[in-house]
This record gives structure tokens, sequence and C-alpha cells, in this order.
């Protein structure tokens, strides 16, 4: 999926309104946040209309066609201004690894390093991949309406919502086309992670298996070595190390 030059999309901001009551009071209780909020739900762009986002399903890559056809039609799409090809790339990497994480549900309490709700995943994607947009904010804390605020402001961020539709313009005049390039992406980030853990795996069964203290260090070593090669990491295959806290 790496290839020279990043997907120009990979890393916007979806930001949508869903159709049910959940949605209306989502955006209703972030009034105190910020009066003109009107997004319920944020999902992060990877490329040819694949979206990461958090839902009751928990992280998952969705095709945006999907994701619309349940919320409002006056949805927005911002980019951060001084993204650059290096960072798309760390933020694809970032958001898939989160990928497969539970939904937490504990809407703006402090969080944990094994579940996102939709803005918290958006942050955390954005701070792992080296760009703060919220001046030290936890990630826990940042609602859609953090979101809302700068699609607004338009100073850090552009509104990238034309180009969107275009894309998705060229996707329902070839739907066959465009779900199969959404199909590819989506599961070649799920096969990485399905690598990673499947290596993982077998290490520790190698662990287990060989005596020698010398033996399992050689074992440890070639992992580690692994690890440093290996672009897409994931939050719940890191090695030796613990779980990170998300950020």
């Amino acid at each position: 999926m790496e290839i020279e030059k990043a997907p120009a999309t990979a890393g916007d901001i979806l930001l949508v309104r869903g159709n049910n009551k959940i949605s209306w009071g989502l955006v209703t209780a972030q009034k105190t946040i910020y009066a003109q909020a009107c997004s319920s739900h944020v999902a992060i762009s990877l490329d040819c209309g694949a979206f990461i986002h958090s839902t009751s399903k928990g992280v998952h890559i969705d095709f945006i066609p999907r994701i619309l056809s349940e919320c409002r039609s006056d949805w927005r799409v911002i980019r951060l201004r001084s993204v650059t090809d290096k960072q798309r790339w760390s933020l694809i990497r970032s958001s898939n690894f989160y990928l497969g994480q539970d939904y937490n549900r504990k809407f703006m309490l402090p969080g944990n390093a094994s579940s996102s709700f939709c803005s918290e995943l958006a942050a955390k994607a954005y701070i792992k991949a080296g760009m703060n947009v919220f001046e030290e904010k936890d990630p826990s804390q940042v609602t859609p309406a953090f979101f809302d605020r700068q699609a607004d402001k338009l100073e850090e961020w552009e509104d990238v919502t034309e180009e969107h539709r275009a894309l998705i313009s060229e996707m329902e005049a070839e739907p066959t086309r465009a779900q199969a390039a959404y199909t590819e992406v989506a599961a070649s980030l799920r096969r990485l992670q399905k690598t990673n853990m499947k290596t993982e795996m077998l290490t520790q069964l190698a662990l287990e298996i060989v005596e020698s203290d010398a033996g399992k260090e050689e074992i440890r070593d070639a992992r580690r070595k692994l690890e440093s090669e290996t672009k897409h990491k994931y939050w719940n295959v890191q090695g030796d190390d613990k779980p990170s806290d998300g950020n």
C-alpha cells in the first residue's frame, strides 16, 4: 500500500451526525463544549473511500458510502493544512494501530489502552503520528465538537468536503471498481494485523519450547529486530512492551 506518494486524502476527518435520537442527544450534550457543535461522530480517511472509525462494533475499517447512508446529508470533511506526505503515511499507520479495539463507552471519562470512542480515536491517531492538534488535551476528553470548532474556524484546517463529494460521485459512476479498491485497502490493512498477531503467537510458543536462557534471548533479539523493521504496529501486538495508554 505504501508507494512513492501518500494518498492525498489520508488523515482527513469526516464529521457527520446520525439520523437517530442518540446522535441528536450527543450533539446537544456537546453544546456546553462548543455552542455550534453539530456532529455526533468522526472518522479518519485512509484511501479509496476507506475510513477507520469507532462505533459500537469497535474500531474498524468502513466504506464511506455505507457510513453516509446512516447520516444526515450535511456532513463535512476537514484536512490539516500543514500535513505532509510523510505525515499522511504516519496517519495511516497510527490510525491502523488501534484496529480491533473495543468501543469506549465511558464518554469524556479517563481513557484506557484497549478502547476508544470516535473522536478519541482520531485524537490518538494524530498524537501517535506526531501531531497533537488539541494542545496536549487528553484524547479521552476530545469530542466531535472539538473538530466542529476547527471546521468552523478554518485556521489550521481546511474544508475539503467538495473534494470528497467528487470522489464519491466517481465511486457512484463505477461502483464495482470503487468497491474493489476499497476492499483491497481494507483487506491489506487487516492482513498486516493478522500477520503481526501470528508472529507474536509463534514467538511466544518458541519461548515456551526453548529451555535455555541463551536460546530465549536469541528469540527475543530476532523479534526486536523484526519489530524495528515493521512499519505497521498494533495496540495488542507489541512484543516485550506493555500496551501503551493510547498516546
